[in-house]
């Protein structure tokens, strides 16, 4: 594992280690888990879309091609 040396202002790193213990955690275990996600982003961005439009094309058209009325939708929406 590599070390990584920041900038930071003292009043900001004073505000984070206290949140961080008060939370039960570390500034370390922080920093690394922001920047794991971080780096993983734009792999779970594609996976995310890929999905939606997986399903987006499994479900097309699964209304049979009719559109509820004004009437029917505010009557469901009721229903929640």
């Amino acid at each position: 594992m590599t070390q990584l040396t920041v900038a930071i202002e003292e009043d900001v790193l004073d505000k984070a280690k206290t949140r961080a213990e008060h939370e039960g955690t570390s500034l370390n275990d922080l920093v690394r888990d922001y920047l794991t996600r971080y780096a993983a982003t734009p792999e779970r961005e594609r996976t995310a879309i890929t999905e939606i439009l997986e399903l987006a094309r499994k479900f097309a058209g699964a209304s049979g091609g009719t559109r509820p009325s004004r009437e029917e939708l505010h009557d469901r929406a009721a229903l929640r």
